[in-house]
C-alpha cells in the first residue's frame, strides 16, 4: 500500500525440484514479497515443517558447540559477509 514503486501481484508455478534455486535467485533480487496462501493450515501439516524442524535442530547443535568453545576459551570466528558465504555454500 505504501510502496515507493509500482508493484504487481503474480502467481508463480514451478517444478518442486527446482523451487529452491528459483526462490534463491528471486530472494537475491531483494524485490519480492511472499503471501502465505495457507494461513489457516496447521504448521505441522505444512510441507516445509520438516525442514524448519531440521533447522531448529541444527541451531541447537550450533549453540551447544558455541557453549563448548566458550567453556574451553577457544576463539569463535563469525561470518562477516553472509551473502558471500551463501554464494559459496
Amino acid at each position: 500500500m505504501f510502496r515507493s514503486m509500482q508493484m504487481g501481484y503474480y502467481s508463480i508455478v514451478m517444478p518442486h525440484d527446482s523451487a529452491w534455486e528459483i526462490l534463491n535467485e528471486l530472494g537475491e533480487l531483494s524485490a519480492i514479497s511472499f503471501l502465505d496462501q495457507n494461513g489457516g493450515e496447521s504448521f505441522y501439516h505444512r510441507e516445509f515443517s520438516v525442514v524448519i524442524k531440521k533447522c531448529e535442530d541444527i541451531e541447537h547443535k550450533l549453540n551447544e558447540i558455541e557453549s563448548h568453545l566458550i567453556e574451553y576459551e577457544l576463539p569463535i570466528r563469525k561470518c562477516t559477509d553472509s551473502l558471500q558465504f551463501l554464494k559459496n555454500v
